[in-house]
């Protein structure tokens, strides 16, 4: 079953309120068609957006079909984007858009079958989001499914319910009155649904037990039999100081059925922004009042704090977003458990787009900041996509996609991916400030903070041992500044004054390596053996503005070095990589170069208008690069065009 948040527009102020209750989306094949009065348009195939605009994104809703298969929306200034996890939001794929005017709910009904609406449009897939088709131009609201075929929604004027019996394929007109403005629908299960809306009355309830053909009118207003006596409970609850008229909830409100007799209305007035929530336990016939608030102009902030809309699970399972963090019951409302600060800016009262609970454990929330999972019932939430960092300072990358980050704004950060640098995961042990990384397989690597706080993991960066560096290494010129290990032993570090160490128990014992004066500039090891490095001062003999920079090379750890060449540099060389003793890549501050023939000659590769700041090569194709203003960039084609990994 799950549950979600809807948007009610009240003009400046928003209430962001539950749905529909649905159950496992079931995918036989769907009854025979009916002709209705929506049809589809067109059907769309819109491009995938590149990964540069990923954090341009703003997700708008998620939609789990199971804990493992998850949708969500991500919207960007022209298109929706269509998101998808198989693995329970671990690792998000973009798989579509949805073109057109900014659908911000999203309902599959199976794995390839589902809807994105907005008051202004319909689309439908059927092919798991890849293309979409124009159901109609006039749109639905609150839709709400009570299994793969029959489902049910608002039309945008309100004043019609609209059923499908093909899992939204063509809808009919199930419940029709000029006089009732509908607010929400909510399946009870295969055949039993309720409607709510506002009229001048108050508010009024209606149930079908037979798909919509025929409906019952439960409650008209709040002095009727089935609502007077919770009403009644909020006005005591409320301690009202004397004021005429009190709310009369004629705005609707918010309807969600967790089974065939478990339900709750949120009913809401637009006069004082009050809000009431009623539970029932009979289908209907009785209410009583849980909780509520008397309205912004009793005194409530102008943020619309109190207002707590509420998403719903089972008998008694109950979550309510207060603009500061996730209220959790699970005694339908008697007492409360609060969540930890939601780890999120709540500076909007629509900080909380949608919300979606698989189980009485496991649910996702939809924000401007991105989509995040709860694993205990929504006591604490973090952060699942985008899940990449805004800025790169240092990387190690592995051919096998393994890979580490430092980044310029969150510095004793240890960021881990696993597809290459697509998503990234924070670590959530902290160093201090990291100078040197380098993962030397898919989980085995080294960490060095400029405090000296360093370690080695054997298992990803799950467990860290620490590592006994030496305290001449720790501080002053000899502070190491940069490391590379080819294995869980062998290793070399540089430090502030260009001293090149190596190591050969794993950093526990540092010696200085003979080297080619006046020191390394940039050092890179293939094995045990064979390494290179970039050696050399500014000279006035080229020019006063140009570095003469030597490549050297080595065949026994460092114990001696041998010229292969020179190059002559506008800027001072940064970064070398190399993937054989034949190619290799330097970067400097303005340009990114390659060799092909062991450094005797170097040629330039084309880059998209970035600074060049480290390079990590790993293959002929494959090359990572870092700018100075913390971008991350990808090649595939050893550089004839480049991905942005992080903008």
């Amino acid at each position: 079953m799950q549950m979600r948040y809807r948007v009610i527009g009240l003009g400046a102020l928003s209430l962001v309120l539950a749905g529909c209750n649905a159950s496992p989306k079931p995918t036989a094949a769907p009854p025979p068609l009916t002709p209705g009065p929506i049809h589809p348009v067109n059907t769309v195939t819109a491009h995938i957006l590149p990964s540069s605009q990923a954090t341009a994104m703003i997700p708008t809703a998620v939609d789990p079909l199971s804990p493992s298969l998850i949708y969500a929306l991500a919207q960007t200034s022209s298109n929706a984007q269509v998101l998808r996890s198989q693995d329970g939001g671990q690792h998000w794929t973009r798989i579509g858009t949805v073109p057109g005017s900014s659908p911000k709910q999203l309902e599959f009904v199976n794995s390839e079958d589902g809807l994105a609406i907005s008051p202004h449009t319909l689309w439908s897939t059927r092919n798991g989001g890849q293309s979409w088709t124009l159901q109609n131009r006039q749109g639905l609201e609150h839709v709400c499914f009570a299994n793969a075929h029959v489902g049910f929604a608002i039309t945008p004027n309100q004043h019609q319910v609209v059923g499908t019996i093909d899992g939204g394929h063509i809808w009919n007109v199930r419940l029709s009155s000029p006089d009732v403005s509908f607010s929400d629908v909510s399946a009870a299960g295969t055949s039993v649904v309720y409607a709510l809306g506002g009229s001048s009355s108050g508010p009024r309830l209606y149930r079908s037990t037979n798909d919509g053909k025929s409906w019952t009118l439960l409650f008209a207003n709040v002095s009727q039999s089935p609502l007077a006596r919770a009403y009644k409970q909020y006005v005591k609850a409320m301690a009202f100081p004397t004021v005429n008229p009190l709310p009369q909830f004629k705005q609707g409100g918010q309807i969600d059925f967790t089974s065939p007799t478990t339900g709750w209305a949120t009913l809401f007035s637009g006069n004082y922004l009050a809000q009431a929530v009623l539970r029932t336990t009979d289908g209907g016939a009785a209410w009583n009042y849980v909780w509520g608030n008397s309205g912004c102009a009793m005194g409530c902030n102008a943020m619309g704090g109190g207002l707590h809309p509420a998403t719903f699970y089972g008998p008694a399972d109950v979550w309510r977003f207060d603009l500061t963090r996730i209220d959790v019951s699970t005694n339908a409302g008697k007492s409360w458990q609060h969540s930890s600060p939601l780890p999120f800016s709540l500076a909007a009262s629509q900080a909380v787009n949608d919300i979606a609970m698989i189980s009485p454990t496991v649910g996702w929330l939809s924000t401007p900041a991105g989509i995040y999972a709860t694993v205990d019932g929504g006591l604490h939430w973090a952060q699942q996509w985008p899940n990449i960092p805004m800025t790169a300072s240092r990387i190690s990358m592995r051919p096998s996609g393994a890979g580490w980050m430092v980044t310029q704004n969150l510095a004793s950060t240890l960021w881990v991916t696993h597809n290459g640098g697509e998503t990234w995961t924070a670590l959530p042990h902290t160093f201090g400030v990291i100078a040197s990384l380098d993962l030397w397989n898919h989980s085995r690597g080294m960490v060095v903070s400029l405090q000296g706080v360093s370690g080695i993991t054997r298992d990803g960066g799950r467990q860290w041992i620490p590592l006994n560096w030496p305290q001449s290494m720790k501080s002053g010129l000899n502070q190491a500044l940069g490391i590379q290990f080819v294995n869980s032993r062998d290793g070399w570090a540089t430090n502030l004054s260009d001293q090149l160490l190596t190591t050969e128990n794993g950093g526990r014992k540092w010696s200085p390596v003979h080297q080619f004066p006046p020191g390394p500039l940039a050092v890179d090891f293939l094995s045990t053996h064979d390494g290179w490095a970039l050696t050399g001062v500014k000279s006035s003999r080229v020019s006063p503005s140009r570095w003469n920079v030597h490549v050297v090379m080595t065949h026994d750890g460092g114990k001696n070095w041998s010229s292969a060449g020179s190059i002559h540099l506008l800027e001072n060389p940064m970064s070398l990589s190399f993937i054989s003793m034949n190619q290799g890549w330097v970067a400097t501050a303005n340009s990114l170069l390659e060799t092909t023939d062991g450094g005797r000659t170097w040629s330039a590769v084309s880059l998209p208008h970035v600074h060049p700041a480290s390079i990590d090569a790993l293959s002929a194709h494959s090359v990572y690069l870092v700018t100075l203003r913390g971008r991350l960039l990808k090649t595939q084609n050893g550089g004839k065009t480049w991905i942005s990994l992080i903008p």
